[in-house]
């Protein structure tokens, strides 16, 4: 994983390598700096238990490590193999008394780039200090000995302050002190675990140490020094006059003692720091007037410093094939969690201050010029986000209503309502300068307006249901008359974006095989819009505002980025890594123990067992649609069942466990029901061709019927019953409410279904061969219900747990027991349609089929802003057209 780092401020790690001791006489010289000793350069590495030294490193790469290093029962030694790193350490520059704010900015705007970069990896480094960070002559940083707690142990009592103790020979997790005791964090001093925090706090040591030119902890002992780290006060008036505000503030939370209460992200610290570069000022009073003006010491950074420092925090972003202006500038967004589903996308306010995501079913805002971002009051369960055109209020979709909340006070206010189920697909809102408030994301009608003061949201555009799907996204050209959207179109019709203007409709770019979305004007004269099908990343499309047209074919922006978010100003928001959700596939046992069944983390769902519980059929989300796959439990192989593009979902084995019953869009005009062999022979067949959208949720024990969940043309879902062999319907359950997920008992007698006639999702059982008994099972809420195996007990989720319910029936009576939790921690329902977070149940144990949510792996969606966006834009449009 050490050796995985590629980054230009981290030195390279080759690995772990291993070689006889030689005798000392015979010893070459080490090329290169030893590290973990001070930075002593070259010289032959002497084992004290032997006599002898360690072999000569390669030409080009640098010994690290200690003489305790050597093992002392054989005659071998252990060392890593780094890129060799010529210059000077940070420690010696110290040595020479306090660093510039105009040089000291630049170096630790690297280091917190590298360090950002381990991070962002789960590397972190516990023993920064300014012997393990170099500067080569060209002014560029290298971090070194990055992870070497992980990397071996020893047990050196060196008693040097800026050396001991560097590792010890356990594990933080066991209570004993890692790192170096003057650049400790105090719950590392206190041998307590730690993570990327302590990196944070010893950065901030570092930072400190190079503005003052002295250490901010000392002692005659590693005692007095831990014990100073622990209490001693840290006094901000050591720090040198003319310090930036901005810096002294990322001190201060940098060195917050409590890790709670510390700076959480090294992308933050970078933009801290970026901030004292470009927008710091001083405050001078003339005559009681107060005179704002930029602060000596930044008329003092040359051009070449300037241009290092934005390389440096560049280079491990997205890169862009040209050259860019110098007002330029990147910056990686600190955001736990960002939702980056299709219904739910961040977004950056027209003022470009500040910036909006949806994390843990909430909405956030994160001002530009603070580190912490707030909590909207009142958003739970918000969707489709979106921006007033003054920066000052967000809108969103919420229980068929349109809300509006202040970013600064109250909670949020209705606006109107739009009609029941026409917001349940993918798409946002826009808010215009006219007044005009816009909303996508319907799967059955399609272009909503509500006026800004409130009201009844009417269609403004209907969808062409024999070739559209919905529409997706929607943004105002600057006349706030005409509007571009992104269009779904039916099967193969693929996406395109569309100009919607008093001529009418017209398509501007996309097409069949194309997936495209997210549209955006830009002043430059350009569309940036997302594309997932070719060369997936951000492009831009020359379009004239004059005339309302394209004048070019579109080139690539930012590779592999996702959602562009642009303000008036020019600042750019995206996804740069990430857009579904992230899930592993997982059996949890009554106890809640979690046994993984695929290594890898997608976006799995809709997770199925065959009858004999051999085989698993689940759906993943891609760029192109939802695809079926078959992982065989016996072999662990993975196979693809369906190769078309759009949907394919909700897989429902057939009893003999040959067939499977699923849902797709291929034939155009809704979503239809399928069967296909499991084995993947033969062209799958439709067996029923629906007019609205549906999705199977469960198939009789005899194979002839399916149990379907319809979106009704009235806004609502119904359950029906499908007979296979006939292509016919009937409802099962079709009230004024929304019913849904219906699956059948073993013995087809009992139908446990979802339903929101309180008010509130939850799970009833009724009767399939008589009317009358109904019952309901959940307390509290409850989606997505599954029968045991034996008919028993029906499970079912329920936010993020899964509760279990005993259930009998002896003639007609019957008997519902109590709801116990049967694991927590499975995760809530995140998707759009429940049959994605369908799980299933063993017939023995039981245990669960759950796919959970996998926050960790390295697809989750992370933020990124450009300052400055529309320099490099222009400079790729000139470089495009050549």
């Amino acid at each position: 994983m050490l050796a995985s780092l590629n980054h230009p401020n981290i030195a390279t790690l080759y690995g772990l390598e291993s070689a006889p001791v030689i005798p000392s006489e015979a010893a070459g010289r080490v090329e290169g700096s030893v590290e973990g000793d001070g930075g002593g350069v070259g010289g032959p590495l002497t084992d004290p238990s032997t006599s002898a030294s360690l072999p000569a490193s390669p030409k080009g790469f640098a010994v690290t490590g200690r003489d305790a290093f050597a093992q002392d029962d054989s005659k071998a030694v252990t060392f890593l193999a780094m890129e060799l790193v010529e210059g000077e350490d940070l420690s010696e520059w110290i040595e020479r008394g306090p660093i510039p704010i105009d040089e000291a900015i630049p170096v630790a705007m690297q280091i917190a780039e590298a360090l950002e970069a381990a991070h962002e990896q789960g590397i972190v480094h516990r023993d920064l200090k300014p012997a393990n960070i170099k500067i080569t002559e060209d002014g560029v940083v290298k971090v070194l000995d990055f992870g070497l707690a992980k990397a071996w142990e020893t047990e050196n009592g060196d008693s040097s302050l800026s050396l001991s103790p560097t590792l010890t020979r356990h594990a933080t997790v066991e209570g004993v002190i890692l790192g170096t005791a003057a650049y400790m964090s105090p719950e590392q001093a206190r041998g307590k675990k730690v993570d990327r925090r302590a990196d944070v706090w010893a950065f901030g040591v570092v930072l400190w140490e190079m503005l003052t030119g002295r250490k901010l902890f000392d002692g005659e002992t590693v005692s007095d020094v831990l014990a100073a780290v622990l209490r001693a006060e840290i006094d901000p008036a050591e720090l040198p006059s003319r310090t930036p505000l901005s810096v002294n503030r990322l001190l201060r939370r940098c060195l917050e003692r409590e890790p709670k209460q510390r700076l959480r992200d090294m992308g933050d610290a970078g933009l801290e720091l970026r901030e004292s570069i470009h927008s710091e000022t001083a405050e001078q009073q003339i005559d009681g007037v107060v005179i704002r003006r930029a602060p000596a010491w930044m008329w003092g950074i040359t051009a070449a410093a300037i241009a290092l420092a934005v390389i440096a925090v560049v280079m491990n972003m997205v890169s862009t094939p040209s050259a860019v202006n110098g007002t330029t500038r990147r910056f990686n967004l600190a955001a736990e969690g960002v939702s980056a589903e299709r219904n739910r996308l961040p977004s950056i306010s027209p003022d470009g201050r500040k910036a909006v995501w949806s994390s843990k079913n909430r909405l956030w805002v994160r001002d530009f010029s603070t580190f912490d971002a707030t909590e909207l009051p009142g958003t739970e369960n918000a969707r489709f986000p979106f921006w007033s055109p003054d920066s000052r209020s967000i809108g969103f979709v919420r229980d068929e209503r349109v809300w509006k909340v202040s970013i600064d006070r109250g909670p949020p206010v209705i606006l109107g309502s739009v009609p029941p189920e026409s917001m349940t697909g993918s798409g946002d809102g826009a808010w215009g300068r006219g007044g005009r408030i816009l909303l996508a994301g319907s799967h059955l009608a399609g272009l909503f307006e509500i006026p800004e003061f409130g009201g009844e949201a009417i269609e403004l555009v209907p969808i062409e249901n024999e070739t559209e799907a919905d529409f997706h996204h929607v943004a105002f050209l600057p006349s706030s008359d005409d509007i571009v959207v992104s269009v779904h179109g039916q099967g193969d019709g693929g996406y395109t974006l569309q100009l919607f203007s008093s001529n009418g409709r017209k398509v501007l770019f996309g097409g069949p095989k194309h997936v495209v979305g997210s549209p955006v004007y830009a002043p430059t004269g350009h569309i940036l819009f997302e594309r997932l099908d070719t060369s997936p990343g951000i492009w831009a499309l020359p379009f004239s505002l004059k005339r309302l047209e394209v004048e070019g074919p579109p080139f690539l922006v930012i590779p592999e980025a996702r959602r562009p978010s642009l303000a008036d100003d020019g600042s750019l928001l995206y996804i740069r890594s990430g857009f579904w959700n992230a899930r592993k596939m997982v059996w949890v046992d009554k106890d809640g123990a979690i046994e993984p069944i695929l290594d890898e983390s997608r976006s799995y769902g809709a997770a199925q067992l065959s009858p004999d519980e051999r085989r698993i059929a689940f759906q993943i989300e891609e760029a192109e649609g939802r695809g079926l796959w078959i992982h065989d439990l016996d072999r662990s192989t993975t196979t693809r069942l369906t190769h078309t593009p759009g949907i394919n979902a909700g897989p429902q084995w057939f009893p003999d466990g040959e067939r499977i019953l699923f849902t797709s869009d291929r034939a155009g005009g809704g979503w239809d029901i399928y069967v296909a062999f499991a084995d993947g022979s033969g062209e799958p067949v439709r067996v029923y061709d629906g007019d609205s959208y549906l999705w199977a949720t469960a198939v009789s024990s005899d194979g002839r019927f399916a149990v379907l969940t319809a979106i009704t043309r009235e806004y609502f879902t119904d359950i029906l019953l499908l007979d296979i062999e006939e292509g016919s319907t009937e409802v099962l359950v079709g009230t004024r409410f929304s019913d849904a997920d219906g699956d059948l008992s073993p013995d087809d007698r009992w139908l446990a279904y979802t339903s929101d006639e309180t008010g509130s999702y939850e799970i009833y059982i009724r009767s399939m061969v008589e009317s009358g008994g109904r019952w309901q099972v959940s307390n509290g809420g409850g989606r997505v219900p599954r029968w045991s195996k034996r008919g028993d007990r029906v499970f079912f989720r329920q936010e993020d747990r899964i509760m279990a319910v005993d259930f009998a029936a002896d003639g007609d009576k019957v008997t519902v027991g109590r709801q116990t939790p049967f694991g927590s921690g499975v995760g809530e329902v995140r998707s759009m349609f429940e049959d994605a977070d369908s799980f299933d149940v063993t017939a023995e144990g039981p245990r669960l089929l759950v796919t959970l949510a996998d926050p960790s792996a390295d697809v989750a969606p992370r933020l990124s802003v450009v300052f400055g966006f529309l320099d490099e834009l222009r400079a790729l449009a000139e470089e495009s057209s050549r």
